[in-house]
């Protein structure tokens, strides 16, 4: 009985043995996967953490676009508001203009018609100095 119960013993520690290094292989399998899971893992933090740090500086850029372009707007009311107060002005002076070259035209007008009557007076004037000359030439004649 010992010879058999040696064999069974024989037995039962190859069956051990090969359970054993199968479990062995099993756990180093599982090691091993276990090392890429963590390798995957730890690469898609840092991918996470480059694509959180490019959408930061996306949002950035998107922040600095924005200010730029209320500032580039802001800049062009400023220049359309410019543009329309000198437009104003420039129609001011333009309507002043107008104003003043109707006033010079009517003073011109005016003068025109102060020579003319001048002129008339100064003619009867001098038909009436011509006509007292010649009268009083006329008297001294008869007299």
């Amino acid at each position: 009985m010992s010879t058999l119960l040696s064999q069974d013993e024989k037995k039962l520690r190859k069956v051990m043995a090969e359970e054993a290094k199968a479990d062995d292989v099993l756990i180093k399998l599982a090691a091993k996967e276990l090392k890429r899971v963590e390798k995957a893992y730890n690469k898609s933090i840092k991918e996470t953490q480059k694509a959180e740090k490019a959408v930061s500086k996306a949002v950035e850029a998107k922040t600095k676009a924005s200010k730029y372009m209320n500032k580039v707007e802001h800049k062009y009311k400023d220049s359309v508001a410019h543009r329309e107060k000198a437009e104003k002005r420039m129609q001011d002076k333009s309507d002043h203009r107008s104003i003043e070259i109707q006033d010079v035209q009517q003073r011109q007008s005016q003068l025109f018609e102060v020579h003319r009557t001048y002129d008339t007076n100064e003619r009867e004037r001098i038909q009436r100095m011509s006509a007292i000359h010649a009268q009083h030439d006329n008297e001294v004649a008869n007299s």
